[in-house]
This record gives structure tokens, sequence and C-alpha cells, in this order.
């Protein structure tokens, strides 16, 4: 350390001016043992204390686990700048993706996409129905993912469901009669349900069994 550095203070040299430096070094060391006391006696209240803890507010309330990043951060669908959530249509000639927080339309032989959605939420993970007339989706809206029905040949889109939970990994059962998607409607947890699709072109609605798969 050199020699007119001591205890993280510089002194000049001028000795009409180290009374004064030597005070300012006193006052200085004085405010950081301070700061270090206080530091720590709020590290040991949170300590005693964990629920005084700042917690993040959780992005749903309809959700209600124990490990609140696993579904927040990984398992709910993110608004991605890139392509995302990739189908297939039944003829492998097409798929349809999320990005920017709408659905999207691409033939594999073209670089040209087409814009599938445009609403007020943001939509994810599509599905294309096993007979290709429609795509059955995700939109996070007004604090709730609820699932959603997209008509390929008219571009309506209709929701199918409505009770303000999280619903997710909308799925077609291979006869296009049936859809598979995972919800937190029962006891805030994620379960798997099965629905019926009412009517085949288009669908009316679903008929939701009360109990979960799983």
């Amino acid at each position: 350390m050199p020699a007119n550095v001591k205890n993280g203070c510089f002194y000049s040299g001028m000795s009409n001016n180290f009374s004064s430096l030597r005070y300012l070094c006193k006052e200085r060391l004085r405010g950081t043992r301070l700061l270090k006391t206080i530091s720590s006696l709020i590290l040991l209240a949170f300590a005693l204390n964990p629920a005084g803890m700042a917690q993040r507010k959780p992005v749903l309330s309809q959700i209600d686990l124990p490990h609140p990043y696993y579904y927040r951060e990984m398992y709910l669908p993110q608004l991605t700048s890139g392509p995302s959530s990739v189908a297939w249509s039944p003829d492998s000639k097409e798929v349809a993706y999320s990005m920017a927080g709408s659905l999207w339309r691409q033939k594999m032989d073209s670089k040209i996409t087409q814009q599938l959605t445009d609403g007020p939420g943001y939509d994810y993970q599509p599905d294309w129905s096993p007979d290709g007339k429609s795509i059955v989706y995700v939109s996070y809206q007004k604090d709730a993912i609820e699932l959603w029905l997209l008509d390929l040949s008219t571009g309506k889109t209709q929701q199918l469901t409505s009770a303000g939970a999280v619903n997710v990994e909308p799925r077609w059962s291979p006869d296009g009669k049936r859809i598979v998607f995972v919800s937190t409607s029962y006891n805030k947890r994620f379960h798997i349900f099965r629905a019926d699709v009412r009517g085949a072109n288009p669908p009316a609605g679903l008929r939701t069994d009360p109990r979960a798969l799983c």
C-alpha cells in the first residue's frame, strides 16, 4: 500500500490539511461499519422470518403449485421472436407454428409464410386437425389461457373453453372427435383432460368431463 494511503483514505501529505483529512477518514470508516451492521441485521431478520422476504407475484393465480419457477418459466407458453411449437399438417406438406404471439402457416417447399391469427392475445401451441380443416390452439388473454379453434377456410376463430383456467398443450384424437389438453380447472393443479368436440363442421364447443384423466 502506498505511504500516503491508509485505511482506504488518501493523504496528500500537506500538514495543514492533515487534521481535516483524518476526520473525514474516521467518518468514512464509521459509515462503512454502520452499513455492514445494518446489512447483517437485515439478513438476520429475513433468516428468522422467511415470509417477510419479497416474493415474486404469481403470473396466473389459477395455478397453485409448490414450484412456480417450473410452470412460469418453462411450462407455460413463452412469447418468442422465432418459430416455436411447430405442428405438421396431416399431409406433411405444411407446418403451423407460433411466433411473436401469432400463428403462422408455411408450405415446406416455400419461403413464404401466411399469418393466421392477429387477435388481442398471444396465440401458441397449434395442433392441426386430422381432416386438415382446422387448428386448435391456446390463447393468453385477460389473465387466462383458453383453447380456441381456427377454421382454415374462413379464417374465423372460436373460443372453446371459457372457465378462466390455464389450458395448454391441446392435441386432437386421430378420429378428430376429441381433444386432449392440460388444464388447471380442477384444484388449480395441472391435470390431463379429454373433451368431446360438439359437431364436426365446425365444433360448437367442448363437452368436458369434469374428471381429469390424470
